[in-house]
């Protein structure tokens, strides 16, 4: 069980998202050439990544993206699952640690440009004052911090560091220096929080039960 949630081009965190998702259908396209041959795509083809955090799946769909790109198309629209448990039957799962990394290090910009773009309408809203942000928020500015401080967890330690907090995860400054994605996070779960911060900035993401298991290609 879990929740398709649609993402309409509309929304601001849809500027980054399109160009992530469409280069995972690129990544699947190629992987299936170089390993079969032949290149054959399904609604119901997904990546599905485990979360490293969450005990979640995220799902990213993968039909038509490139097609639309071809075409010269921008979609109205994107749906992203996130189903409840890591899954233990996987129809088809392609595991790989490279490709782990590669898409932990895809989701940098992304991260970094939905913090950014949306930051002043966060400050106006709640206060200049991180500590009084949303928690999703002030987790997606210890992401931020740390990807623009070589990929770990950086406090200004001449200040008084509060440890940042998110879905039962917590990192303080006795943790600086520690590798943040693969670490304590992956893209899976930065997906989920990029949601999340959206909802926030935005209002609630309208979402559909998905009781289905997608056709994974990627883990």
């Amino acid at each position: 069980m879990g929740r398709c949630f649609q993402i309409s081009s509309s929304r601001s965190c849809f500027q980054e998202l399109l160009p992530l998702m469409a280069t995972c259908s690129a990544t699947y396209a190629a992987l299936q050439v170089h390993t079969t041959g032949r290149f054959s795509s399904s609604p119901d083809h997904a990546f599905v990544i485990m979360c490293r955090h969450l005990d979640s799946r995220v799902a990213l769909p993968l039909h038509g993206l490139i097609d639309d790109a071809l075409q010269n198309r921008i979609p109205e629209g994107v749906g992203i699952g996130v189903l409840q448990g890591r899954g233990s039957s996987l129809t088809r799962a392609f595991q790989s640690a490279v490709f782990s990394d590669l898409f932990d290090r895809m989701i940098h910009p992304y991260v970094v440009n939905q913090f950014e773009r949306g930051r002043v309408s966060i400050e106006e809203r709640f206060s200049s004052d991180r500590t009084k942000w949303p928690a999703a928020w002030r987790m997606g500015w210890l992401i931020r911090n740390a990807l623009a401080h070589g990929g770990t967890v950086h406090f200004d330690l001449r200040r008084d560091p509060i440890p940042v907090c998110w879905r039962g995860l917590t990192i303080s400054a006795n943790r600086q220096g520690d590798t943040i994605l693969g670490n304590f996070v992956n893209v899976g779960d930065l997906i989920v929080l990029s949601l999340e911060m959206e909802e926030e900035l935005a209002g609630p993401l309208p979402s559909v039960p998905m009781e289905d298991q997608p056709r994974s290609v990627l883990v």
